[in-house]
């Protein structure tokens, strides 16, 4: 904002100071025609006025959490299954098919030394539970490949498989849902003449679309 003033008969300029003790005007003089009988001054007083902006940054830090990573043997588990449903499917007799098959576990049984799968990941196929309550549960670790329980107390009757309410384990299955994505351990069980149990009712399908039955030991939810 600007003032124009007109002070009489002054000779020098004038600080203005406000209340505070800065200094807010300043006037500088003019002077026109030397008339004895009108001296006069034109002054020009000049406000400022200081303003200060503050500039407000807001950080934002993101987390990243890594990717689950799947066990190396289970990666090879997951790969000698799918070379032998490809020798398998290549072959041109049953007796060629059935080569195949039983090549197919001894390949697997060899690199399961203690038949244990720790820490494995797969995604729960079904979930459910038996007359007596108990929970069973099959799991897919890669296409076409599954672990399970059996789902009912005669096809266990030998194998205890099933999982009691009493079983810490039920209370870790007892959340899930179909589709959730896990970290699971388990047991894999002996077959009367193979090395591992087949779930599958037939060598057709336990060579394409194998299921293995499992005790399991240790279940987590993947968030």
């Amino acid at each position: 904002m600007v003032l124009f003033a007109v002070a009489s008969n002054s000779q020098s300029p004038i600080n203005e100071t406000s209340s505070d003790g800065s200094e807010s005007a300043e006037v500088a003089e003019d002077t026109g025609t030397s008339d004895s009988n009108s001296p006069t001054t034109t002054a020009v007083i000049a406000e400022t006025t200081t303003s200060t902006s503050t500039t407000s940054t807001t950080t934002t830090t993101t987390t990243t959490i890594p990717p689950v990573q799947t066990p190396e043997i289970q990666k090879q588990f997951i790969a000698i299954i799918e070379d032998g449903r490809k020798k398998i499917s290549d072959s041109k007799t049953d007796l060629q098919k059935a080569s195949a098959l039983r090549d197919r576990d001894k390949a697997l049984c060899a690199i399961l030394s203690s038949y244990s799968a720790t820490d494995w990941i797969g995604e729960i196929d079904e979930i459910g539970a038996n007359g007596e309550g108990k929970a069973h549960l099959s799991i897919t670790v890669a296409d076409d490949i599954k672990v399970r329980t059996w789902n009912n107390a005669f096809s266990d009757l030998f194998d205890d498989t099933l999982i009691p309410e009493s079983s810490p384990v039920f209370a870790q299955v007892l959340p899930l849902e179909d589709g959730n994505k896990i970290k699971f351990s388990a047991k894999f069980l002996r077959g009367r003449d193979t090395c591992l149990k087949q779930g599958n009712l037939t060598d057709f399908y336990y060579g394409r679309e194998p299921e293995f039955i499992v005790q399991i030991t240790n279940v987590e939810l993947i968030k």
